[in-house]
């Protein structure tokens, strides 16, 4: 049967996006691309990058709408997606007609704030963005971050921004939210591959990406207490996107 959705997964750097789209990708009738807006390059698998070798960021970014529709060409009876940050929004502009579109579907993709900062954090830190599957078992030093406010704040800043935009577009009937606790959850997973006209299950997908950190929030901070008192007393973050269908 042929599965001809289009969707986006509108999320934000360090909410488990590479693991979900991973997975989506691995189905049977879903071709889902990583981050295709990038700046300053596409983030293309092997195959489709053979085949729009024709195309620069610069001329993306140009002709979103032409880049889009010649990608989504290649996979013609497949559901197509691909991953949008709010920064590639904001950067790209045409790229929030492409979101608008009653056609698209959208899959809201949020984490809770604080596990986002820390897993941020690490990730400069260490400068380890992802963990391969197969590096699974594999034990990893975890370093514990620092919070300060100048850090916290301008993360609020920006990660509010996205909440804003992942809360409104989620009140569509056309969006999916999930949250990143759940996207190894049976019927969640079962329920947003229908949601994209897939006729694969959780038995027939995987993901090519591990979780990096499985400690505790308070464990990944060396202050902990400094950074529970600024929250409590300063930061504000805004509601997460409305409710899991």
């Amino acid at each position: 049967m042929k599965n001809k959705s289009e969707f986006v997964v509108f999320c934000e750097p360090r909410t488990g996006s590479y693991s979900l789209i991973s997975r989506l990708h691995s189905a049977h009738d879903i071709t889902c691309h990583e981050e295709l807006f990038k700046e300053g390059e596409l983030e293309l698998y092997p195959w489709h990058r053979r085949k729009m070798k024709r195309w620069t960021a610069a001329k993306r970014n140009n002709s979103p709408d032409e880049f889009l529709s010649e990608l989504r060409a290649l996979n013609p009876h497949k559901a197509f997606g691909f991953k949008l940050f709010n920064q590639h929004v904001n950067r790209v502009k045409p790229l929030r007609s492409y979101l608008n579109k009653p056609s698209i579907k959208k899959v809201v993709l949020y984490r809770d704030p604080l596990e986002v900062y820390a897993s941020l954090l690490r990730a400069r830190k260490t400068n380890k963005w992802t963990k391969p599957i197969s590096a699974k078992n594999e034990v990893e030093e975890a370093p514990k971050v620092r919070f300060t406010p100048e850090s916290i704040m301008a993360f609020a800043t920006s990660y509010n921004a996205f909440l804003e935009n992942a809360f409104k577009i989620s009140q569509s009937s056309e969006s999916f939210a999930i949250s990143y606790s759940h996207i190894e959850q049976e019927s969640r997973v079962n329920a947003l591959l229908n949601f994209l006209g897939s006729s694969a299950s959780i038995e027939d997908v995987h993901s090519e990406y591990a979780k990096q950190y499985t400690g505790s929030l308070e464990e990944a901070f060396e202050n902990w207490n400094e950074l529970n008192d600024f929250i409590n007393s300063t930061v504000v973050f805004r509601d997460m996107p409305a409710g899991e269908k």
